[in-house]
C-alpha cells in the first residue's frame, strides 16, 4: 500500500524497530539440562520395569560401581548413566 508518511526517515526506522521487536516470539532463556526422572513405576512399561529391576540388582551386585555394572549389563557407561537418571536410582 502506498501510505504518506509523516516525519522523518529516523522516525520510521524507529516505528519499524517497534514492530519487529513487539512481535517477536518469547524465547526459552534457559532449557532443562536433563529430562525428569521417572519417580513412580505406573507410568513404565513392563519391560521397563524389568529394566529398571535389573538395573538396582546389577548396581546392588557390584557396589554401586558404576563401570562394573555397565560391563556386566553389557551396556556403554553413558547408556547405564542415562538408564539410571532415567528411573531415578
Amino acid at each position: 500500500q502506498n501510505q504518506e508518511w509523516p516525519g522523518n526517515l529516523t522516525e520510521r526506522y524507529n516505528f519499524m524497530q517497534f514492530l519487529f521487536a513487539s512481535n517477536r516470539p518469547p524465547i526459552i532463556e534457559r532449557w532443562p539440562d536433563e529430562l525428569p526422572a521417572i519417580t513412580s513405576d505406573e507410568h513404565l512399561t513392563p519391560l521397563e520395569r524389568s529394566e529398571k529391576k535389573t538395573i538396582e540388582i546389577y548396581l546392588k551386585k557390584n557396589s554401586f560401581v558404576k563401570s562394573h555394572t555397565s560391563r556386566d549389563l553389557g551396556i556403554t557407561l553413558n547408556t547405564l548413566k542415562s538408564k539410571i537418571r532415567r528411573y531415578g536410582l
